[in-house]
């Protein structure tokens, strides 16, 4: 199973491609079509900064959200800002945490996307650099190789959900018995934008639509 970045897992998959000489026909097609797949998810460098800066929130708290975004005025930039910022073509997106009940007294901290005015330093956390998927038409229309959804809901109910693994996952496993079976999930393997949520949606599939099937497996209790 490939639980990486797309990026990361073309090379491993190209290597695996070059080795199967002794493979079906069937099985390196498969390979074959999953590696133009994973070659059309591209990526960038996505700032995260966890701090607790309350002046990087909108001046009125009645203005405040859960998730606050901010665009720069044409022509602005924070000439103090530090390596955490980005450019101010970005959209800066902070996310207000809440502590648990019982430590309300702590405060919340604050988790800013991509930084176009940098936290103050002696309120930061910690920051880090990730990169993340970017939404293109191209990766749209790859993701249905991966992931299929059939119903459009904006929840992920698995009991409802009729959504089912992509023709591409397994690399061939589904058709043939003798194939080792090549999985893919991620945030980019599954439709929207491209979060942790999507990572766990679409692992969560794979293992019970895709392995537990081919494995002849039933599990009675799911650990989730």
């Amino acid at each position: 199973m490939f639980a990486t970045e797309a990026h990361h897992a073309v090379p491993l998959l190209s290597r695996y491609a070059a080795s199967l000489s002794q493979a079906t026909a069937m099985h390196k097609q498969a390979i074959r079509d999953q590696l133009e797949c994973m070659t059309c998810f591209k990526y960038c460098t996505t700032s995260v900064a966890n701090h607790t800066d309350r002046t990087l929130l909108p001046s009125n708290a009645v203005d405040v959200r859960d998730l606050n975004l901010v665009i720069s005025r044409e022509g602005y930039h924070d000439q103090s800002c530090s390596e955490v910022c980005v450019s101010p073509s970005f959209t800066m997106a902070t996310h207000v945490m809440w502590p648990p009940q019982g430590y309300l007294h702590l405060g919340p901290v604050f988790q800013t996307t991509n930084p176009i005015v940098a936290p103050k330093t002696d309120h930061m956390l910690s920051h880090a650099k990730l990169q993340r998927a970017v939404l293109t038409l191209k990766a749209k229309e790859a993701v249905k190789g991966l992931y299929r959804q059939q119903a459009r809901r904006w929840w992920n109910d698995k009991d409802t959900d009729e959504s089912k693994l992509g023709a591409l996952q397994g690399g061939g496993r589904l058709e043939d018995d003798g194939c080792p079976g090549i999985w893919i999930c991620g945030s980019y393997a599954y439709p929207g934008i491209p979060l942790l949520e999507g990572c766990v949606v679409s692992s969560r599939h794979v293992v019970e639509d895709g392995i537990f099937q081919c494995e002849g497996v039933a599990a009675a209790n799911l650990p989730w």
